[in-house]
């Protein structure tokens, strides 16, 4: 696929970037050069006042290649199964169960930290 990327200076003189997808390769540039000096003369695109395309700057044409590696488009979609609710209270209970003694081991760590500094810290 080939896009035309062109820089225009807006009425104001900043930059306003443009692009046109699936153009024609073999189009000459001078063709190009003249069809869009002749967008600058509609006087159709504005922003706030500010005419968008006053001036081209440059053009550029960019050709983008696309490589399929794979497509999971056609493989029948896994089929999504409701798990018992027995399960899920099962590893709900476990992640409770982890995050208890991983807060049991800070505690110990802290303990352990503060005695060294000869600091005592009351768990309870």
């Amino acid at each position: 696929m080939f896009c035309l990327m062109v820089l225009f200076q807006t009425s104001a003189g900043k930059i306003h970037k443009w692009q046109f997808k699936n153009v024609d390769p073999t189009k000459p540039a001078n063709e190009y050069q003249r069809l869009l000096e002749q967008m600058t003369t509609l006087g159709l695109f504005e922003k706030n006042g500010e005419r968008l395309f006053d001036k081209v700057l440059s053009a550029t044409l960019v050709q983008t290649i696309e490589t399929p590696i794979f497509d999971l488009r056609d493989e029948e979609p896994e089929l999504i199964t409701e798990v018992p609710e027995q399960e899920l209270r099962q590893v709900q209970e476990i992640g409770v169960i982890k995050q208890v003694r991983a807060i049991e081991i800070v505690a110990q760590i802290k303990r352990y930290l503060f005695a060294k500094q000869g600091i005592y810290w009351n768990t309870s």
